[in-house]
């Protein structure tokens, strides 16, 4: 029983620290993607169909 809670307890730890890692990633990106300009995914989209 005390084994099986202390695996939970781990799990429970590994899954948060992936979820924080997760939303914090997805943060950075989103605030790189304002601080260059709003519409800086659509012109880099532009851009790669004009070379092709």
């Amino acid at each position: 029983m005390r084994r099986a809670y202390r695996l939970d307890v781990r799990l429970a730890v590994v899954v948060t620290g992936i979820s924080a890692l997760t939303l914090i990633g997805a943060g950075m990106i989103l605030s790189m993607e304002f601080t260059r300009g709003q519409f800086a995914i659509e012109e880099r989209g532009l851009s790669t169909q004009v070379e092709e």
